[in-house]
């Protein structure tokens, strides 16, 4: 396994475009790597650890092997921290993947028998009435409610956007994303993040923060 792993990660040109090719590799072995890239290229100032764990997930899901993506790895690589940089620096430095896989076999079968039905019931409560209270906010905004929901609507597919990322997705002009955001930042829904090369980022993050518990 060992060497399959080996030559998979040695075929695959960039992260992007990995999930996506068809390699003769069990998808799980997909997923693990396609995590381990993104933690090794860490693209963002913060949040990698969340993304990378959902990337994986919603990875599993497209391949049809999770019905709902709402096992809850948190908690089991909090608890294995340690190991988890340590088989990373392994994969990273020795080539050795197959510890790194083995952590995540473990973590996601122990984390599936963790992961109630419960659980994933009162995270999506939890959503639904952010979604009533947010509705609320937006409709004390001097902007009017029917020019802003595109834009809450896609912030709750796309919990961290940007004004140009957004203006092209709804396909409106960039001016109506930008006061769209605007109005979503001033009632406090959206939160500023970062300004990369002049673009900035928001973040939904109190969604965010409700994701986290099942991922």
């Amino acid at each position: 396994m060992v060497s399959l792993i080996r030559r998979t990660m040695q075929a695959m040109p960039d992260l992007e475009k990995y999930p996506s090719m068809d390699y003769d590799t069990d998808e799980l072995i997909y997923a693990v790597l396609t995590h381990y890239q993104f933690e090794i290229i860490h693209p963002f100032l913060n949040g990698n650890w969340s993304v990378g764990r959902l990337l994986m997930m919603l990875f599993l899901k497209e391949k049809n092997l999770l019905f709902n993506p709402a096992i809850d790895l948190s908690y089991f690589l909090k608890k294995k921290r340690v190991e988890y940089y340590d088989r990373m620096t392994d994969a990273r430095i020795k080539r050795d993947y197959g510890q790194w896989t083995a952590l995540f076999r473990q973590a996601l079968t122990e984390s599936a028998d963790d992961t109630s039905a419960d659980k994933v019931s009162a995270v999506i409560d939890e959503l639904n009435a952010l979604h009533d209270a947010n509705i609320t906010l937006l409709g004390k905004t001097e902007y009017p409610i029917k020019k802003i929901m595109p834009a809450f609507s896609y912030l709750e597919a796309n919990p961290v956007i940007d004004i140009k990322q957004t203006s092209k997705a709804l396909g409106i002009a960039y001016s109506s994303a930008f006061f769209s955001i605007k109005c979503l930042a001033e009632v406090g829904i959206l939160a500023h993040t970062a300004n990369v090369m002049r673009n900035q980022i928001f973040a939904y993050e109190a969604y965010l923060n409700i994701l986290r518990k099942v991922t």
